[in-house]
């Protein structure tokens, strides 16, 4: 309570809160105030506080893809009926984004195409945001801007699947291939929700066409027995928002042709043999046989005539043979004239895919049996019947 003969005070210090305050008059003869002014509503209102950053988290790293959207985040103050937003870059301290009013705590910010495009492999950019309070002057109260508030991040590049194995351009044995699980490896940058892997081979007609596609979860693929030939491969992976995190390449690479088996030595019958009329009277078969050959399981036999024009006649074929010799019997398929005998080595894994053959080893022989006389017959006389 204060006496003053003025009709104004100031300079009193109140802490925030409500207050009331009145006006007594005091005559001159009286040491009391006898009436008073009805009490007054006062209201101390304290700074507006500093908002407390929640996203983006402290020296965070966030990657930047589809449109670069930034989601920054704050507490809401006491007493704020708007909020004003700055997003800049903390080496430049050039300014990004700016917000002059935002009535919520929360926000999105778009980091522009320039930015994220000038980013390469792991690189960052660290960019600060800030926030302050702002409580708007209205009749009763002054206008009233609080302190800032600050936060540091970073941002950078999506890092899409970065493919390894088989390399670009490799050359890949055509038998391992074929005996051994061809291995395609692969690395993750951001966590993909969903992973694919796509492999196409080059046909006939050079256009690559999609031989393998499958969903994985791993970042390895192994395929048996791919066949030689021109390949391309690649992995398409995207986040669990459906951001794409495909790898930016196809690898390619060469299956070679298993190397030839060699060609099997024919040891019988001798080269440009001729069987006559004398060796089939103590024979009754014409017996092949051929030097075993390294790497294989097995070979095809065949004797085929050759005709005046030079064209072959197939008189026999015999496939699977696991034995280097095989004896013709059936003779009444032969007749004179020259013949070929072809002789082809494989090797075939045991389920009997075909990995190897050989060029086919040719011998030819000669039929030349003499053919028997006119026969005569001596006169019988006449003959008489019943």
């Amino acid at each position: 309570e204060i006496k003053t003969a003025d009709n104004t005070y100031g300079g009193i210090s109140l802490e925030k809160g409500e207050f009331f305050w009145r006006v007594g008059v005091i005559p001159e003869d009286y040491n009391e105030p006898i009436a008073f002014t009805n009490p007054q509503s006062l209201k101390v209102i304290g700074e507006l506080g500093t908002p407390e950053l929640v996203l983006p988290e402290k020296n965070s790293v966030l990657p930047l893809y589809g449109d670069n959207a930034v989601k920054v985040e704050w507490n809401e103050v006491e007493g704020a009926d708007f909020y004003k937003l700055r997003l800049y870059n903390a080496q430049t301290e050039s300014t990004i984004a700016e917000i002059q009013s935002v009535k919520d705590s929360k926000a999105t910010v778009f980091i522009p195409k320039e930015i994220s495009a000038s980013l390469k492999g792991t690189e960052k950019i660290p960019l600060k945001f800030t926030v302050q309070a702002v409580s708007e002057q209205t009749d009763l109260t002054p206008l009233r801007i609080g302190k800032t508030g600050e936060q540091s991040f970073y941002v950078r590049a999506i890092i899409p699947v970065a493919l390894e194995t088989p390399q670009e351009n490799a050359k890949i044995s055509g038998l391992s291939a074929l005996r051994q699980k061809t291995e395609f490896s692969w690395k993750i940058g951001d966590k993909p929700e969903k992973m694919q892997f796509i492999l196409q081979k080059q046909n006939s007609a050079g256009v690559m066409k999609t031989v393998q596609s499958f969903e994985t979860s791993r970042q390895l693929a192994t395929l048996s027995r791919l066949t030689p030939g021109f390949y391309q491969w690649t992995v398409k992976a995207s986040t669990k928002e459906g951001i794409s995190l495909d790898s930016t390449a196809w690898n390619t690479f060469t299956i070679l042709p298993p190397p030839e088996l060699a060609k099997p030595v024919i040891t019988l019958p001798a080269k440009n043999a001729k069987f006559k009329t004398s060796y089939f009277k103590t024979k009754r078969n014409i017996a092949f046989e051929w030097q075993k050959v390294e790497g294989a399981t097995d070979y095809e036999f065949a004797i085929y005539q050759k005709n005046a024009d030079g064209r072959l006649r197939q008189i026999i074929r015999k496939k699977d043979l696991s034995k280097t010799e095989y004896k013709f019997k059936d003779l009444a398929l032969l007749d004179n004239g020259t013949f070929e005998c072809h002789i082809k080595a494989f090797a075939h894994a045991k389920d009997g895919f075909e990995e190897q053959y050989s060029p086919a080893s040719v011998g030819q022989f000669t039929i030349e049996i003499e053919l028997p006389k006119d026969i005569k017959t001596k006169d019988s006389g006449i003959m008489y019947g019943n």
